[in-house]
């Protein structure tokens, strides 16, 4: 109930009281002039004290009611102050989860900015490593091109020192024949200035008094052509895989070597022991043979007669 109600009670009461004090003061006054009441005074009285009463009770009410209401106020009362001591726990509690959020938003724009940073420093990295895998690259190639010129011209020097060799074994040989075991040709010195003929010498075999480098071509091209035509009689899903060679294309160009030699033709060098021939006139194969000492023989199918052909190894 609110305060003013309660005032308004409170005014009432006070009336009342007023009212009672005035009735018993008339009340008094008659008593006083008149000896001897009438009846009528005597029911003016009773009904006095019969209002007086009423009023009494009604105080009494009134007093009740206000003290309930005053109960009520301070129950009230109570609750105001309760729910203001919520209401600064809860102002508390606001002020600190908004600290709380400042200093998370404050930790998440550090985060971001360090995550950015090492982005960036990643991307960095990465570009850095890259630049470094390709000079390691070019490197590896570079290398790797002079390791393979080291090694032919180490193998070429070798194959000069044993050619010297020879040569220096066969000089002390020569030297340590006696002039008793020399037979001179009576028919030769008869001839006067007479054109000597030269003595056979394979280049191919690199050896002399055999046979010549022409007739060691052509018998190896029969022989190329006779494992060529053995091979086409073959069913094609029956042919080895080595009968076929990749990488030799029309228009290509034919690299020569000499087995057991580093001398080079066309510009390109070929493994030791191996050599290439191919029949510019009428042959359509190009056969790469091995020494009997390093392997089999291996053919490689030409398109077409006299075709040039490169990278055959």
């Amino acid at each position: 109930m609110s305060k003013p109600s309660v005032f308004v009670k409170e005014v009432m009461h006070g009336q009342h009281e007023n009212e009672l004090k005035l009735v018993r003061t008339e009340l008094l006054q008659q008593a006083a002039s008149s000896s001897t009441p009438s009846e009528q005074m005597q029911n003016e009285l009773t009904e006095a004290l019969t209002r007086s009463k009423a009023a009494a009770e009604a105080k009494v009410s009134l007093e009740n009611e206000l003290k309930k209401l005053r109960e009520e106020l301070d129950e009230k009362q109570r609750e105001i102050t309760s729910l203001r001591l919520v209401e600064a726990n809860a102002s508390v509690v606001v002020s600190e989860a908004r600290q709380k959020i400042t200093k998370l938003r404050d930790i998440y724009n550090e985060l971001e900015r360090d995550w950015q940073n090492k982005q960036l420093r990643l991307c960095e990295k990465i570009d850095e490593l890259s630049m470094e895998l390709e000079q390691a690259k070019s490197r590896t190639q570079n290398e790797e091109i002079e390791a393979l010129k080291l090694a032919f011209t180490k193998s070429i020097i070798a194959d000069q020192r044993r050619k010297e060799v020879k040569l220096q074994q066969e000089i002390e040989a020569l030297k340590t024949f006696s002039t008793d075991s020399i037979v001179v040709d009576a028919r030769r010195l008869s001839h006067g200035n007479r054109d000597v003929k030269p003595r056979m010498y394979c280049d191919i075999c690199e050896e002399f008094d055999k046979h010549e480098t022409e007739q060691k071509k052509h018998n190896l091209l029969l022989d190329a052509a006779t494992s060529a035509s053995a091979s086409e009689r073959l069913d094609p899903e029956d042919r080895s895989p080595s009968s076929e060679t990749s990488g030799v294309k029309r228009g290509d160009t034919v690299v020569v070597r000499r087995a057991a030699s580093s001398r080079i033709q066309h510009g390109m060098l070929l493994q030791p022991k191996k050599h290439l021939l191919i029949d510019t006139a009428a042959s359509t194969r190009v056969s790469e043979h091995l020494d009997a000492e390093t392997g089999p023989i291996r053919r490689a199918t030409i398109v077409q007669s006299e075709e040039r052909f490169t990278d055959v190894v």
